[in-house]
């Protein structure tokens, strides 16, 4: 990127933040299905009970369920906040290009053409106050 100062691709960064938005449902939908995901009190036996593995396992099981749910809205949260700064970005470069076209127009023609950047021919030099006085 030597030379090429900022650059973004807004559409790339606003499809990729649409895209992980959309994806914020799948974990939503996996939750729905490990709470689904019931093991029958028969299943555990008496050791099962003693060892009270039912409740442990309801126990992760609401934990995973919670974390696939939160896990859905941080994608789309964040999927969000990268359409959101792909507007900005792009929004901001408008304003930077309208900031230079106005400033364009106000000089009019100035450094076209002529040659005369406003130095002078001295290049300045000689119009500067000497500073030892």
């Amino acid at each position: 990127m030597s030379g090429s100062g900022m650059n973004v691709d807004h559409k790339a960064l606003a499809d990729s933040g649409q895209e992980m938005t959309g994806h914020g449902g799948v974990p939503q939908e996996i939750a729905k299905q490990v709470q689904e995901a019931q093991v029958p009190a028969i299943a555990w036996g008496m050791l099962g009970y003693t060892l009270q593995l039912p409740e442990i396992y309801l126990g992760m099981l609401n934990d995973l369920a919670q974390h696939l749910n939160d896990m859905g809205v941080h994608l789309q949260q964040t999927g969000q906040a990268m359409s959101d700064t792909a507007k900005s970005y792009q929004e901001t470069e408008q304003q930077i290009a309208r900031m230079f076209q106005q400033l364009m127009s106000e000089t009019g023609s100035a450094g076209q053409g002529s040659g005369d950047s406003g130095a002078g021919d001295s290049g300045g030099a000689a119009d500067q106050p000497d500073p030892r006085a």
